[in-house]
């Protein structure tokens, strides 16, 4: 809910239309006797240096409170209240809407950030804004991505008039055409969220599910430690001398001496930043297990996790998605069953910090903040996280992180027609939490596509279901996932025909081994591209009408172990583990070093065999009709 709103209720009268008037007739000084928030049960108003949205948020207290104390300067303080009301009042978003409380927070931060400057230089908020050398200065001195909001602040100053903003703003065009310019190089020099390298995400995958196994051998006990130290104030701490006696003998009688020596918890206060990190470890498997967004995570509650048998075992996340003052919507995820045990980790500190403050068990958000742990004051009261900084992680190995040049080439191969020249060899790789949405999507489109080696064993049954319940292919999944736009089901839906239609026209089209089987045959005929073509312009020249033709079903893409298929039906043979239908199907590609292989691995299977049991005949047979097919059909 924002202020718009607000009159909306409170004048029922046209919303626009009323604000202004107000603002005409009010002078700026009485601006801060108006209220900015009805609540049920509290109305902020604009003097005020706490504004509490978070009877309107699902983000939790922290995440929904602008807290103007941070502004040390007085002055500069009453002058951001100000703008930030204007801002709220006046702000479009996209389509015409009120700002969102996220979007006001970034202007907060952003207008924070200039009162910082204006601190050091000896300016007010006013005096930076009315000269235009004090902005170029400013300008120069932050990074690309302040660009934009510090642009669109100064577009507000411009169509809001200067005696309701009490700056004497004047629009310099030739700085406006420089901040443009900049914005527009930083957005053009930005790729789309790159792709987690598959060895790097498996491997830190890996590392997070040992330190999760970990966590939950030693969870009882801590979580008996972590409630007798909210019991009593006095638990395990250093008598007046200031030896840690009481310390070393509750860690030794609950034997945590282990767990706490390996995270360096050497006493009560570094509870907090312990619970912080596991948090943080649990989030970045939530995040690679799910697709979610980072406030689509933060929007969790205790009971979020579903297991239904529907068309098979499915197992979702739900939680919910909500504008500022639009209404709630419940949205759902698929999962695995393994994101249990990290459910587990967090439900069993939520419910000891629940029954310390006296809180209904399952209301909590799955992120609490930790500051609950620390204090009795805010009892009965709800704190939720809603980020976490980048070492609030339990530890891993930065070497994980070091871009090889497989990585690299895997990244570019994914996606060539981008520039990746910002992933470097031997440099380490940023991850971030909203690079999962993206790799998770892809992973999962690529799995039947490409070989993704330990990420496709440890994730097989997540890419399976994905692909499932949010492809085109899943006749009932718009009525089990009513996604919204944002979804990552629609991710996959936009991708599955494009990652398909890159992968055929790399593995057939422009294949550098010669093709067999009905449409194999039929490529090396037809379409295929000649020696000494260019892959990027055949790739051009072939790419829209191809993709066309998975957009509307004529055909699909599997990588098999034969070579491919394009056949869009059901295959009954791939169920039968039956590799020799693939020479007589319409939809089959065949390619030698493939068939060898396979034939390879046949052999060396039945070398454990017993040559006389039924099962060594029966694959014998197998055998033979593949050795006999490869004759007939591939001439060396």
């Amino acid at each position: 809910m924002g202020a718009l709103a607000i009159y909306d209720i409170q004048y029922n009268k046209d919303i626009k239309s009323s604000a202004e008037n107000l603002l005409t007739l009010t002078s700026i000084d009485d601006i801060f006797k108006r209220p900015i928030i009805f609540d049920s049960n509290k109305t902020t108003y604009v003097s005020d240096d706490l504004w509490d949205f978070s009877a309107f948020s699902q983000s939790g207290k922290d995440s929904a409170v602008i807290n103007f104390l941070v502004v040390e300067d007085h002055k500069n303080r009453s002058q951001i209240k100000k703008l930030m009301y204007l801002l709220a009042l006046k702000g479009n978003g996209r389509n015409g809407s009120i700002y969102s409380i996220n979007t006001l927070k970034g202007y907060f931060r952003a207008l924070l950030d200039i009162s910082v400057y204006c601190s050091n230089k000896g300016i007010s908020i006013q005096g930076f804004f009315e000269n235009t050398d004090h902005v170029q200065k400013y300008t120069v001195s932050i990074k690309e991505h302040k660009i934009n909001t510090l642009f669109n602040i100064l577009g507000f100053l411009k169509n809001t008039k200067n005696s309701q903003t009490a700056i004497n703003y004047k629009e310099d065009k030739y700085l406006i055409m420089y901040l443009a310019k900049r914005i527009n190089n930083y957005n053009s020099s930005k790729n789309q969220t790159p792709v987690i390298p598959s060895r790097m995400l498996s491997r830190t995958i890996k590392e997070r599910w040992l330190q999760v196994d970990e966590i939950i051998e030693y969870l009882p006990k801590f979580l008996s430690f972590l409630e007798n130290m909210l019991k009593d104030q006095k638990f395990a701490s250093p008598d007046k001398s200031g030896r840690k006696s009481k310390w070393s003998k509750e860690v030794d009688n609950l034997n945590l001496d282990y767990l706490f020596s390996k995270y360096y918890i050497k006493e009560k206060k570094h509870i907090g930043k312990f619970i912080s990190k596991i948090q943080g470890t649990c989030n970045h498997l939530i995040h690679a297990y799910s697709g979610m967004r980072k406030q689509e995570v933060f929007s969790l509650k205790d009971d979020c996790y579903k297991e239904e048998n529907i068309n098979g075992s499915i197992c979702r996340l739900f939680g919910v998605t909500t504008k500022m003052h639009g209404k709630l919507k419940e949205e759902y995820w698929v999962t695995s069953r393994e994101i249990k045990k990290v459910l587990f980790i967090l439900n069993g500190i939520n419910s000891v910090i629940a029954k310390h403050h006296k809180i209904k068990s399952g209301s909590l958000p799955l992120f609490v903040g930790t500051s609950m742990i620390k204090s009795n004051s805010i009892r009965g009261k709800i704190v939720a996280k809603y980020s976490f900084h980048d070492d609030e992680e339990l530890h891993l190995d930065e070497k994980l992180f070091i871009i090889s040049s497989q990585d690299k080439q895997e990244v570019e191969e994914i996606d060539f027609n981008r520039n990746y020249q910002e992933i470097e060899i031997g440099k380490k790789w940023q991850l971030t939490t909203h690079q999962y949405r993206r790799s998770l999507a892809v992973y999962s489109i690529q799995s039947g596509l490409v070989t993704l080696g330990a990420l496709q064993i440890q994730m097989k049954h997540l890419f399976r279901e994905m692909t499932l319940y949010y492809s085109n292919g899943a006749s009932f999944a718009k009525k089990l996932f009513d996604t919204s736009k944002d979804h990552i089901s629609k991710d996959i839906e936009t991708m599955k025909p494009e990652l398909e239609t890159l992968a055929y026209i790399k593995d057939v089209l422009y294949s550098d081994e010669k093709l067999y089987g009905a449409h194999g045959k039929f490529v090396e005929n037809n379409t295929k591209a000649k020696d000494g073509n260019n892959f990027i312009l055949f790739f051009a020249n072939n790419r829209d009408k191809t993709l066309q033709l998975f957009k509307n079903g004529e055909i699909a893409y599997k990588n098999t172990a034969l070579g491919g298929c394009i056949s869009t039906e059901a295959c009954d043979s791939r169920i039968a583990r039956s590799t020799t239908a693939c020479f007589d199907c319409y939809g089959g590609i065949l390619k030698k070093s493939k068939v060898d292989n396979v034939i390879q691995k046949q052999k060396e299977f039945m070398e454990y065999l017993n040559k006389d049991s039924i099962e060594y005949r029966t694959e014998m047979d197998d055998l033979n009709k593949l050795e006999d097919l490869r004759n007939k059909l591939i001439k060396d």
